[in-house]
């Protein structure tokens, strides 16, 4: 079947795409006056149209996939030789800005045959009862060698007044060859052009559509859309889905699972070390490795980390200091508040208190959503360092509203009642909420970009409207002893004792302090590995059941 005068047009978008001028280039406007002097020319000598009939792969062009005698339908379009005439004339009277143009408005009018020549295709095989079940196109699907047998089969040269070279390229070279796999399921129209499994990752007009992945859990169903090159992971953690990646996404802990329920997902070597035979057929697979290259629906098997605890109280030793005397001119009646705040790698904790006698008046804790990023302070650093460190920001302000929020809420204090906020936490955790670099933490000298006390007001450190009050950051000691342990030292009295003392917080990140007043030796280790399953294989975090007996 042969279709003559195809209507074509030109997308000025595309145009620009291919080469390469943004909106915002100096010469813009320049190239913008050319494309529209240039563009009745063109689609004034453009001539479109198209051949198409059944025939077979020949014994010269199987593959293993689609061996000699596969049904397929093969398609020439062009847009004639006239352009190409065009663009050879203007660079020959060194007119190189008419010339990139012209070459690049004609492929768009080739492009703008496609919608066309694929109703005439679905009506043609709607005829005949049969479908299209893939498009295929050379060198990447079949060898070049196919462009001749279409040629050929289609009678192109008579047909399209064509012609083609000992290399199987066609002239006039604005002319594009398909091969368009037939099925017996006339459901079947897939003859579209995928960009996603096109060899040319450089092409300029390259545009991949997003897949559909709907996950399935306990709670109900979602559905997320998952960009090239896009891990079901990471597209649902940037639509706001919270999954804990313990080993920052590498594949190594084994706790980001998911069950493939319809579709197809690759098994990497990572799904083989992780998962049985079995556990593979059943479809398991590690979603921070799980690439869905078409749409799919998986059983999510991860926890969303709900259920973590987190200490956020305490036993006095001593009892509430008494309130100091009231200056001239302060309401007695006016209680003064506090709000303290450990940002943990794995979990917060806050208190607020009753500045007048010490009282905690309310505590609350939560899970520090930065996890999603990894279970440790290096792959907190490895993804700020990759680009995340606007993200890391957000999470952990957003953790520390939600915690105010939670104080206020439920211990009957007024937001006008606090007066002061003070954060502690180890060093990554402090240039993460002051959106510092990290980039010269995890290497040596392990140089911080600031330890020291950081006073700022509530909004510019958080974000948040909810306080009208000044913020601390405690100061720490090192890149790897931050301010929780300053705060420790100082609330055990450690400024004051002759004797030795020791202080051991055993955290994700674990850090031992040791002396007296008069010296201080500090150092650390990634103890919540050991714990909570960080980068291996076994181990939790504080959930229920995670201590099974003690005695």
């Amino acid at each position: 079947m042969k279709i003559e005068h195809m209507k074509v047009s030109v997308d000025r978008e595309t145009v620009f795409q291919m080469i390469e001028c943004r909106a915002d280039s100096p010469v813009y406007e320049e190239m913008l006056e050319a494309y529209e002097s240039l563009l009745p020319e063109v689609l004034g000598l453009a001539q479109g149209q198209c051949v198409f009939d059944f025939g077979t792969i020949t014994e010269a062009d199987a593959t293993r996939e689609y061996p000699a005698g596969t049904r397929v339908l093969y398609l020439i379009a062009t847009v004639g030789s006239q352009l190409s005439r065009l663009e050879t004339k203007l660079f020959a009277q060194g007119d190189y800005v008419g010339g990139m143009l012209a070459d690049a408005m004609a492929d768009a009018c080739l492009f703008s045959l496609e919608k066309q020549w694929q109703e005439q295709v679905k009506r043609f095989c709607a005829e005949h009862g049969i479908g299209i079940e893939k498009r295929l196109e050379a060198p990447s699907d079949l060898p070049m060698t196919v462009q001749k047998t279409a040629y050929e089969c289609l009678n192109a040269g008579k047909e399209l007044e064509m012609d083609i070279s000992s290399g199987y390229m066609y002239d006039p070279v604005k002319s594009s060859c398909q091969v368009l796999v037939l099925s017996e399921d006339q459901s079947l129209f897939h003859a579209q052009h995928d960009c996603r499994k096109c060899p040319q990752s450089g092409c300029k007009v390259r545009k991949v559509l997003p897949v559909t992945v709907t996950l399935c859990s306990k709670t109900g169903s979602r559905q997320i859309l998952c960009e090239e090159k896009e891990s079901i992971l990471a597209a649902y953690q940037r639509q706001d889905g919270y999954a804990s990646a313990v080993c920052g996404g590498k594949g190594i802990c084994g706790k980001c699972r998911i069950r493939l329920l319809s579709g197809s997902l690759d098994i990497t070597e990572s799904d083989k070390k992780t998962f049985s035979e079995a556990e593979l057929k059943e479809g398991y697979r590690l979603s921070c490795l799980a690439y869905p290259e078409s749409d799919c629906m998986v059983e999510v098997c991860f926890s969303d980390e709900s259920d973590f605890s987190a200490v956020d109280q305490f036993v006095h030793t001593d009892e509430p200091e008494k309130p100091e005397g009231r200056k001239a001119g302060e309401r007695a009646n006016v209680m003064r508040t506090g709000i303290a705040v450990d940002i943990g790698t794995t979990t917060m904790a806050a208190q607020i208190v009753n500045l007048d006698n010490g009282e905690i008046l309310g505590s609350c804790s939560t899970i520090n959503h930065q996890r999603r990023f990894g279970a440790d302070v290096i792959s907190r650093m490895d993804a700020s360092n990759r680009g995340e460190g606007e993200e890391l920001n957000r999470l952990v302000r957003s953790d520390i509203r939600y915690l105010v929020g939670e104080l206020l809420a439920n211990s009957g204090a007024v937001a006008d009642s606090v007066e002061q906020v003070i954060l502690a936490g180890n060093t990554t955790m402090g240039h993460l909420l002051m959106n510092y670099s990290c980039e010269t933490l995890g290497v040596f000298p392990f140089t911080p970009v600031n330890i020291g006390m950081i006073k700022d007001s509530y909004r510019n450190i958080t974000g948040g409207e909810e306080l009208e009050c000044e913020v601390w950051l405690m100061p720490g000691i090192s890149t790897f002893v931050g301010g929780d342990i300053v705060s420790g030292l100082y609330a055990c009295g450690f400024g004051e004792h002759e004797e030795v003392n020791l202080l051991v917080d055993l955290g994700t990140n674990g850090e031992m302090a040791i002396g007296s007043r008069d010296k201080l030796l500090v150092t650390s280790t990634a103890a919540g590995p050991a714990f909570e399953g960080g980068n291996i294989s076994c181990g939790t975090g504080s959930i229920p059941g995670a201590i099974c007996h003690v005695r």
